[in-house]
């Protein structure tokens, strides 16, 4: 949270919601005058009138320009935490698996733009709501006296008790949505291959299973709106009974007082909608409070995979394909292929299981500068739908003229005629000319 409100946009829009608020709540002393006025003095009323207008005229445009600096907000908000999210994980190479790549996509694509986008304009809003409160009640104090005031500053009081009862239940409930939403997200993502590529009753069970996920995150959703609504109903329902109790001494007492209290009416009205959307912003500052915590705990919370735990040194060969001889897997990943002048092409061999790809994937971890083309592993800028063969001879052909570089090739066979699979094969000798690569075949051994 705290990098929301230091954000430069964020302080920008909340100075000029400051003095838009100031204006409105001058606005609602100066029609309380305009009401006063109205039957001894209708030419003072009447311009009491037109500095109303003015006021309100000048709020709404600050708040125009407001509203852009919170679009600003939540743009800059979002655009850092992903570059600072995928940086995150970038340094942990072995949280490159396809579940953690789906997992991340999700989220930043979902409940990380969300949140961000929510919490760049409810961090700003609350405090509008706040001020207008603040300073309508300031000119109901000298419109209408400190009892009509005090009855409202009391239901303020209330509603923020009620807030702070209920603080713990929300924080539960704000955890809960957070990641019953992700679930949710990623049992709806499951029912495509389902329904496209499996028979009726793998469909059948993916869309079931995606009710049951669902189901529980509209419970929570739910539960957290019924809880939001009776901490910001109740202190209103209380209030208001009093409220006109003291209005009715007032006007018995000063007959006059009638003209002040109708001309303040809608604003009175308007500043207990008011309360209760301040109620309402402050159950959702909670809420994004965990929310913005869970973001920053989501690269911690993903499942890490262990490379060598996984690679069976045993069942894998690395032949060069130069001089066919075979190097020991154990041997070969300790070799320093960022050498200067080193090239060659080596062929990792194995059985189904070894660990084959995790092998090429944890040396990869060890070169940044490395290449690593793989299945479903987009590098460059995404090509247009094609066919995944075509897209493969899209990929492998950005390696041709390279220089100096470790290429790591995993299945690159796979999805190729034999003719196509042939071409690069040879190209692939030549660009093992004056670089190190490194692979892993699928359907076309040597």
């Amino acid at each position: 949270m705290n990098k929301v409100i230091t954000n430069k946009f964020f302080l920008l829009a909340v100075g000029l919601i400051f003095v838009q608020q100031i204006l409105i709540g001058a606005s609602t002393y100066i029609i309380g005058q305009a009401g006063a006025n109205i039957a001894n003095r209708p030419m003072t009323a009447f311009h009491y009138v037109v500095i109303f207008f003015v006021l309100i005229f000048l709020a709404y445009l600050l708040g125009a320009v407001s509203l852009f600096f919170r679009v600003k907000l939540s743009n800059d908000l979002w655009q850092k935490y992903y570059q600072h999210t995928l940086g995150h994980i970038a340094a942990r190479h072995y949280l490159s698996t396809e579940e953690n790549k789906t997992k991340t996509n999700l989220w930043l694509s979902g409940e990380a733009i969300s949140t961000l986008d929510e919490a760049g304009f409810a961090s700003v809003e609350i405090i509008a709501v706040y001020f207008n409160v603040l300073f309508t009640v300031v000119a109901l104090f000298f419109v209408l006296g400190a009892e009509l005031a005090g009855v409202i500053f009391i239901c303020m009081l209330l509603s923020v008790a009620l807030l702070l009862l209920s603080k713990n239940k929300i924080h539960l409930l704000a955890n809960s949505i957070q990641y019953k939403k992700l679930s949710a997200l990623n049992a709806v993502s499951n029912i495509w291959d389902n329904v496209f590529f499996g028979d009726s009753a793998a469909a059948k069970s993916a869309f079931a299973a995606s009710q049951h996920k669902v189901g529980k995150y509209f419970q929570r959703m739910e539960a957290y709106k019924i809880l939001e609504q009776v901490i910001s109903c109740l202190p209103i329902l209380i209030s208001i009974p009093i409220l006109v109790f003291f209005s009715y001494q007032q006007v018995i007492n000063d007959v006059a007082a009638i003209g002040s209290l109708v001309a303040v009416l809608p604003r009175t009205l308007q500043l207990f909608q008011n309360i209760h959307a301040a109620s309402m912003s402050s159950g959702q500052v909670i809420l994004l409070k965990n929310k913005i915590k869970n973001l920053a705990a989501f690269v911690d919370n993903l499942q890490g995979y262990d490379y060598e735990k996984n690679i069976d040194e045993q069942q894998i060969s690395i032949i060069d394909l130069s001089s066919g001889e075979t190097i020991p897997a154990a041997v070969f990943k300790q070799w320093d292929f960022a050498a200067t002048g080193m090239a060659g092409r080596f062929l990792i061999t194995g059985s189904n299981g070894a660990g084959k790809s995790t092998l090429l994937k944890y040396m990869k971890s060890r070169y940044k500068e490395a290449l690593y083309l793989g299945p479903n592993i987009e590098i460059g800028k995404r090509g247009i739908a094609d066919s995944t063969g075509k897209k493969k001879l899209s990929q492998l052909a950005q390696l041709y003229g390279m220089s100096g570089k470790v290429i790591f090739l995993d299945e690159w066979d796979a999805n190729l005629d034999v003719d196509n699979a042939n071409q690069v094969d040879a190209a692939l000798t030549q660009l093992a000319q004056h670089n190190v690569v490194i692979e892993v075949r699928h359907l076309h051994p040597i």
